[in-house]
């Protein structure tokens, strides 16, 4: 069982993500509720910013979590066995 820092990050990154999608998905269907579809991502429609923003979060949050996961209880003296 993880420890509650273990859970901070990840369960940041999840939230921040799932705020962007309710935010994205509401924002386009006031804008035009007829031709409202459900997407599988949200791209971010900024000149500047990557479009699949979205999905490098999602991926680069869950190796980090994956490698803090595996990483940390050896950092923390408690190395798995």
């Amino acid at each position: 069982m993880g420890s509650f820092n273990g859970h901070v990050l990840p369960g940041t990154l999840f939230l921040a993500v799932g705020l962007w999608r309710v935010w994205s998905a509401v924002s386009r269907f006031a804008a035009d509720p007829p031709a409202f579809h459900v997407r599988a991502w949200c791209p971010l429609e900024l000149p500047r910013a990557p479009r699949l923003l979205e999905l490098y979060v999602v991926a680069g949050g869950a190796f980090l979590d994956m490698c803090l996961e595996l990483g940390g209880g050896v950092l923390a003296g408690r190395g798995g066995g």
